[in-house]
């Protein structure tokens, strides 16, 4: 499996209020059993004795879940993307965790947003618990746009994403219309961030000629080509670059380390 590209501790606990609220009825019950085991577990059968507090537990737990769904869908959106689709896609990646999941936690903030499960629990209560409840999460909307707002600012920052070592920049260089950005003399640089994508067989020499006459190559003139389109093209031409450039623009998005997407080599999947 992928690790997840948002954040790990965000998918989790989605994740994590999900379960709890498919086996909310047997947890409740599991709790009020008169064998359960005592000691630390004598404050959580305290609470589930209080229909109040049970009752203010499931409203948080429909507002968690309702609230971090966008980032559950975004996830699932990275993670079904074809080869195809997920190629050189970067930027397809930063514009769903940077522009859509920010545009909604921006939204939410600004509305007080209550989402329709959380408001049903919500009305059940005396209106003094209601009132505590909102000022929460309020707060919570609050903090978690600050939060990824952070998040995403960090791994799309100057030094980080656009680093001489970050193997995403260095995924540009094998897009044709941007290797202008490159110098042809830091092959050896590139190389020992490429390693892992290079089979054991290929000749290395080889590889660097062909890099070399491969930046000195003029881009294509159709802007409409894309980096696979071009390399496929190519093939002859840089017969061991196109193999390590195809396998590198194949990447998925869902492959990225979690917290630092797109920032740094981290986990690539097999």
């Amino acid at each position: 499996m992928p690790i997840p590209v948002v954040p790990t501790r965000w998918f989790g606990l989605y994740l994590a209020a999900q379960s709890v609220q498919k086996a909310w009825s047997v947890l409740t019950r599991l709790l009020e059993h008169k064998e359960f085991n005592p000691g630390k577990a004598e404050r959580l059968k305290a609470q589930a004795s209080s229909h109040v507090i049970k009752q203010t537990l499931r409203t948080k737990l429909e507002f968690l879940i309702e609230t971090l769904q966008p980032l559950h869908k975004a996830q699932l959106k990275l993670e079904s993307c074809s080869t195809k689709d997920a190629t050189f896609s970067n930027t397809q990646v930063y514009q769903i965790l940077s522009r859509d999941i920010a545009a909604e936690m921006a939204r939410n903030c600004a509305s007080n947003y209550i989402p329709e499960r959380a408001s049903l629990f919500l009305s059940m209560l005396h209106v003094r618990d209601q009132d505590t409840l909102k000022d929460g999460f309020r707060s919570f909307h609050k903090e978690l746009s600050q939060k990824w707002q952070t998040t995403v600012v960090r791994n799309l920052s100057q030094e980080a994403f656009h680093s001489e070592g970050s193997f995403w920049r260095v995924m540009e260089l094998f897009d044709p219309h941007r290797k202008s950005e490159f110098t042809a003399d830091k092959f050896s640089h590139y190389m020992k961030i490429m390693s892992p994508f290079v089979a054991p067989n290929e000749d290395k020499g080889s590889m660097e000629g062909e890099f070399e006459a491969y930046m000195a190559m003029p881009p294509p003139d159709s802007l409409t080509i894309t980096p696979l389109e071009y390399w496929r093209i190519h093939r002859n031409d840089f017969p061991t670059l196109s193999r390590t450039a195809s396998r590198i623009l194949c990447v998925p998005p869902g492959s990225a380390d979690a917290e630092r997407a797109f920032s740094k080599f981290g986990y690539i999947q097999d």
